[in-house]
């Protein structure tokens, strides 16, 4: 036996479909708007990209001393 069109989350109870409709699936399944970010949560976030920046710095930096001791060695 087929399921019906229009029947969402069919279930077989051994004789008959029986589902939700499309709008009562589309309720189901609408997430709800997330939260903004609190200004603590967004100062976070804006210090974990300085800190990213920060390193990604350090590390172009201890890549040039590296050359520059490596040049000055010689």
């Amino acid at each position: 036996m087929a399921v019906p069109d229009g029947l969402y989350q069919p279930t077989f109870d051994g004789q008959a479909w029986t589902g939700i409709s499309a709008d009562e699936y589309a309720k189901q399944s609408e997430q709800p708007p997330a939260p903004a970010p609190t200004i603590e949560q967004q100062t976070l976030m804006q210090q974990a990209a300085d800190i990213m920046q920060l390193r990604q710095l350090v590390m172009a930096q201890a890549s040039q001393m590296a050359t520059l001791s490596k040049g000055s060695a010689k």
